[in-house]
């Protein structure tokens, strides 16, 4: 484990005639480490005590912003606020949480579907809302998204009859009956990272694909890449929108068939991209698959103004990503999951053999980069990591390992290419389904401190990693607004800490007879005890009295 010791002692000098000196002396914290297990060795569950919050820490309270409290800053993946007691608080997540309207309003991003007063299903907000159309049409906007100057539209020109949206508002989607004719429908839904368009078939459709035209910025560029799908990025060469990679269609079997779907850029226009999405017809028609088969692209679009995508294969220090590795598929890819995995889900697990008893692992990478540099962070109090178990093998409690990574996950991690592991971080110890927080701090404290590099952290259950009891589900940061509307079970990063003091302002020196009055502006505390001075005076090099604490500004 790792500790550490803190002094708050602050001050400057000056002459005028005789010299009032105020010292002022903080010293970094000093950190000593205990031999840790390394990831390699096993970690026996009863040797390893699991962590607890800070004492009179109450997550769910302490961890986001009260009443009165000022926001500091945003980016679209944090937030930081100044808390009661002068320290600072820091939340980060893995998908984008946060935009900045066009009046540059930061809101927040909220997938979940109502009918607007404006007849469009989605939240009734200006601008930033990404919203659906009540009724789809072949010449009418069915998906509004993004600010000015960064707008999309997508329309369904294949649609043969204006239909209008059952709105389902529990699991947040829009279904059009029969809008592609009798069988075929067309289903939207809304995520904290754009929208998912797919289309349901019945046994009497005779639809195998459908176009797709998307209304894009002037300048904008449309590319097929490498991993499928379509893109679009805007002059800068930012990406503004991904369409249709990983597109599959799946019939209702258990488990249930898949076949790829494809998907190519049609048309591109000065201001229009046409994107065909066609299936197998074969595969569609094969007297095997069971009725309905759902065709399932996804659009991603990037509120983004700045910054690269989630999961980058050249990941900075400030991109997120959160992904898992699955031994028995040890080359996959599986970052654009709705959830994340640990255990094994053995034979429990649709489509997976019995006795398979795979491993799965999570690797976690949340940015930081709204608190500016390291070098004016005193020292960090609390750091929570934060995912919500949403299935598990067992109501046993059993205890789950967090540890750094010495490298950074991305969009090709897989089991076979993991990140390197590091130290043994934090424990956490809780059964069935809910929150898991693990308190990572004195690595968080070195992240935050530019001591450490940020590459996230890897998870992954203790001491039988084969073991069907011990297996779990995460939502990921994809299952926003997908499998998942509740804000706080995304996968989360809190941190609390303390900036240094400000430096004081120069003292004023007034001598009287045989005696002399200094005064000077005290630094503002931001938070984290009480700032002592230290003051002395001097006439020259002679010391006239000796060294005083003082705790004001006089």
């Amino acid at each position: 484990m790792r500790s550490s010791t803190v002094s708050r002692r602050h001050g400057v000098a000056t002459l005028v005639g005789l010299a009032l000196v105020v010292g002022v002396l903080v010293p970094a914290p000093g950190w000593s480490q205990e031999d840790q297990p390394s990831q390699t060795e096993t970690l026996e569950e009863s040797a390893e005590v699991p962590d607890g919050p800070p004492d009179g820490f109450v997550p769910g309270v302490d961890d986001v912003p009260q009443a009165g409290e000022e926001i500091l800053g945003h980016t679209p993946f944090t937030r930081s606020w100044r808390k009661t007691d002068g320290s600072i608080g820091f939340e980060s997540f893995v998908h984008q949480r946060f935009f900045e309207s066009a009046e540059g309003v930061w809101r927040e991003v909220d997938p979940t579907l109502v009918v607007s007063a404006d007849s469009l299903v989605g939240r009734a907000l200006p601008d930033g809302s990404p919203r659906l159309a009540t009724t789809v049409d072949a010449d009418v906007d069915a998906v509004r998204l993004g600010e000015p100057l960064r707008e999309v539209s997508v329309r369904y020109p294949g649609v043969v009859a204006a239909t209008d949206a059952v709105v389902d508002e529990v699991a947040d989607v829009a279904r059009y009956p029969d809008a592609y004719g009798p069988g075929a429908s067309l289903v939207l839904d809304l995520s904290a990272a754009g929208w998912k368009d797919s289309v349901e078939l019945d046994e009497q459709a005779t639809l195998s694909g459908y176009d797709v035209r998307l209304t894009v910025p002037v300048g904008t560029t449309a590319h097929e890449p490498a991993g499928g799908g379509i893109e679009v990025t805007d002059p800068t060469g930012k990406r503004l929108l991904a369409y249709g990679a990983g597109a599959v269609a799946f019939d209702s079997a258990t488990p249930s068939a898949e076949s790829p779907v494809v998907v190519t850029l049609v048309k591109q226009t000065p201001t229009a991209v046409v994107v065909r999405v066609q299936a197998d017809q074969a595969w569609l028609q094969a007297p095997e698959r069971v009725f309905p088969v759902t065709i399932d692209p996804i659009g991603n679009y990037d509120w983004r103004l700045t910054g690269g995508s989630e999961c980058s294969t050249s990941p900075s220090t400030f991109t997120p990503c959160d992904t898992y590795g699955n031994s028995d598929a040890p080359n996959g890819a599986l970052w654009q999951q709705t959830e994340l995995r640990i255990g094994s889900p053995g034979g429990q697990e649709a489509g997976q053999p019995a006795g398979t008893n795979n491993r799965t692992r999570t690797f976690v990478k949340f940015p930081t980069d709204n608190y500016g540099t390291g070098s004016h962070i005193y020292t960090v109090k609390s750091g929570m990591i934060s995912l919500y178990a949403y299935e598990a093998g067992s109501t046993t409690t059993y205890t789950d390992h967090l540890y750094e990574m010495m490298s950074s996950p991305t969009s090709a991690t897989t089991w076979n290419n993991q990140p390197s592991w590091g130290d043994h971080e934090a424990s956490v110890a809780v059964g069935g389904l809910g929150y898991r927080q693990w308190y990572p701090t004195p690595l968080v404290n070195r992240w935050f401190r530019g001591t450490q590099t940020n590459h996230g952290v890897g998870i992954q259950t203790c001491c039988d990693e084969r073991s069907t009891a011990r297996f779990k589900k995460f939502h990921s940061n994809q299952a926003w607004g997908v499998t998942n509307t509740t804000s706080s079970r995304q996968p989360r990063m809190y941190v609390q800490y303390y900036n240094y003091p400000s430096n004081p302002g120069t003292p004023a020196v007034t001598a009287g007879s045989g005696s002399v009055t200094a005064t000077w502006t005290a630094s503002s505390d931001n938070g984290g005890g009480t700032i002592e001075y230290e003051v002395q005076v001097r006439s020259g090099s002679t010391c006239q009295t000796p060294r005083e604490v003082r705790t004001a500004g006089a």
